[in-house]
């Protein structure tokens, strides 16, 4: 009797280990997986960035522009 209780012991731990070994490689895995996710949205925020900074740079060009070619169109000043 107490070899068969030393025996289902064993297997009871074996199958704990293997739980065990499951759950930390399935949270590898998803930490893995949200390490990933997070540098995706890192590198998307920074290329919004960088495309806001490109939008804004055009219109201030644009603005410049406008100004320079109000300045230096010629008026007539009615008196």
């Amino acid at each position: 009797m107490k070899d068969r209780t030393e025996f289902y012991q064993e297997r009871i731990a074996s199958a704990q280990r293997a739980i065990t070994d499951a759950v930390l490689a399935n949270v590898r895995q998803q930490a893995v997986l949200a390490r990933d996710r997070w540098i995706e949205l890192a590198q998307q925020h920074s290329k919004n960035l960088l495309e806001g900074e490109k939008v804004r740079t055009a219109k201030l060009a644009r603005d410049a522009e406008r100004e320079l070619a109000a300045q230096s169109s010629p008026k007539a000043f009615a008196i």
